[in-house]
């Protein structure tokens, strides 16, 4: 050990400087003789590396096997890509989730498949879970846009699953049902707006006739009917009447996979 007029205290090991200095204003460093800008400063040298990371600190339990979590950095200050390849990382280094509690409760959760809980302590079913309720002070956006599949999906634990998602004509959605991979089974689509229409010839392709006329208009038997879920009066037609007359205006297929019950939900 030695002292010196720089008000610290070195412990050195043969010859080399810096192994623990213990400075005038209670701060102390491992790996350096410079003042510290924390009570605590730990400055790796080349052994204390992982891979091209610097370890920062390191810490296991006294199990058989030990789980191990590590502190550590890359690259110079400001100078990391917005990516894996830099910056700073809190990383259990065994195959083990990485938790945030309060006050003993978890509070957040990473699991070993890279999924993300917050609040709760469930088995993970999504990329990110949540047991509350989730506010956005700006907007939710899904870069998916498929016709063919919902964007936005509930109901998550039942087989009548509701769904919302885009059309193949611009300035209309599909609003319906689906199935757990969020595939339609039966909707309907919604067009127009503010400054389209679905009549709108712009909006249309391969435009042919159709062999239909007065006669089907006339098949046509518009209902007054109280729906089973909702317990509402409704006027429309009934999607089984209407498939004979014009099939192509209904979705869907009735089958023995089908059947409802009484709240209007498939039975499986």
């Amino acid at each position: 050990s030695s002292c010196s007029t720089s008000n610290h205290l070195e412990f050195n090991n043969w010859g080399v400087s810096g192994n623990l200095t213990l400075f005038g204003n209670n701060n102390v460093a491992t790996g350096t003789t410079s003042l510290p800008p924390s009570k605590f400063q730990i400055v790796r040298n080349t052994t204390n590396a992982y891979g091209s990371w610097d370890r920062v600190s390191r810490y296991t339990n006294d199990q058989a096997t030990p789980m191990a979590i590590e502190i550590l950095v890359y690259n110079e200050a400001g100078g990391s890509a917005n990516n894996t390849a830099g910056g700073a990382t809190i990383d259990t280094m065994t195959n083990d989730p990485f938790k945030v509690m309060v006050n003993g409760s978890n509070v957040a959760l990473f699991n070993t498949s890279g999924r993300f809980m917050v609040v709760g302590n469930f088995q993970l079913e999504a990329t990110i879970n949540s047991s509350g309720e989730v506010w956005c002070n700006g907007g939710f956006y899904n870069k998916a846009n498929s016709s063919s599949q919902a964007s936005y999906r509930g109901n998550w634990s039942s087989a009548n699953y509701w769904g919302i998602g885009s059309d193949a004509t611009v300035g209309a959605i599909h609003v319906g049902i689906t199935d757990a991979s969020y595939n339609w089974t039966a909707y309907v689509p919604l067009r127009g707006g503010a400054y389209t229409n679905a009549s709108d010839a712009r909006l249309k392709r391969d435009i042919v006739d159709i062999p239909y006329g007065l006669s089907e208009v006339l098949r046509m038997r518009p209902r007054r009917f109280i729906t089973i879920q909702d317990n509402a009066q409704h006027v429309g037609f009934i999607a089984q009447e209407m498939a004979p007359i014009i099939p192509e205006c209904v979705s869907g297929e009735e089958s023995v996979d089908d059947i409802l019950n009484e709240d209007g939900c498939p039975v499986s």
